[in-house]
């Protein structure tokens, strides 16, 4: 799958981060946003250090659709 480049990153929202050191894909926090904009650096190639991280692009977190038979009912 295609990564977006870490340009386009909002840390306020909940996605997978891909660190290229490690070649791991991790979940994402919103609670980490605040840590994210005092300490991430981008260099000039796009990928950000970050915690010990390289992030070198993000995607989107998949969306899921329950069936209605899964579903809650309205109180």
């Amino acid at each position: 799958m295609k990564l977006h480049p870490m340009s386009r990153f909002d840390p306020s929202k909940p996605c997978f981060v891909h660190d290229r050191v490690e070649g791991l894909t991790i979940a994402w926090s919103p609670d980490w946003a605040p840590a994210y904009s005092l300490f991430a650096r981008e260099d000039a190639g796009g990928v950000v250090d970050f915690d010990g991280l390289a992030l070198d692009g993000w995607r989107e977190s998949p969306r899921f659709v329950l069936p209605p038979e899964c579903m809650l009912p309205d109180d």
